[in-house]
């Protein structure tokens, strides 16, 4: 009936949430994944004829201990996975298709994955990306991946001297920003 009901909210064009790692948890890495997921894509493919399309979000918590805890979702690009459809219309090989399929998503989610030490330095980094962009840039993807890089960036460097005032500076900057009654997002250089 679960299988059912899925099918015909997803034939109406809603959309359906599935957290494929089972559970939650308070590690900094990503549980296996459990492939229902994916067999449920092969099933509705197979039997419903439906080229289901999956969206990653990635969970990045903060205090993942404290309730309420700041949290941010990053999302991934919709995939279709055209090659994969193809590939089992020609081969039928279900076996194929799930494990590519839970690969794909398993590779998407941890490049989702922000591991700034902190949600104030996290703040900051991206405070100084929207800083250096100048404007809202069109293509988020492609903003993601820029604050990926100065993220890992940052971690390799944060114990200089130099980082660590620049971080402070831009701590003290979004201070007088906050006092403006201004959020980061509507300043710019």
């Amino acid at each position: 009936k679960t299988i059912d009901l899925a099918v015909r909210a997803i034939r109406n064009g809603e959309i359906l949430v599935v957290f494929p790692e089972g559970g939650s948890h308070d590690q900094s890495f990503l549980l296996p994944l459990k492939a229902g997921f994916a067999i449920f894509q092969y099933e509705l493919f197979v039997r419903h004829n439906i080229q289901a399309t999956i969206q990653c979000i990635g969970i990045n918590y903060f205090s993942s201990h404290k309730f309420r805890s700041r949290v941010v979702l990053n999302f991934s690009e919709v995939h279709r996975f055209q090659s994969e459809f193809d590939d089992l219309s020609k081969n039928k090989n279900k076996k194929i298709f799930i494990s590519t399929v839970l690969k794909n998503v398993e590779n998407e989610i941890l490049d989702l994955k922000i591991s700034a030490p902190s949600f104030s330095e996290m703040i900051n980094l991206y405070f100084a990306l929207k800083i250096l962009l100048n404007e809202k840039p069109d293509d988020t993807i492609n903003e993601f991946k820029s604050f990926q890089q100065i993220v890992n960036g940052y971690n390799k460097l944060k114990s200089l001297e130099d980082v660590k005032k620049l971080n402070d500076d831009i701590y003290s900057y979004r201070q007088e920003v906050r006092k403006c009654n201004l959020s980061y997002r509507d300043v710019n250089a």
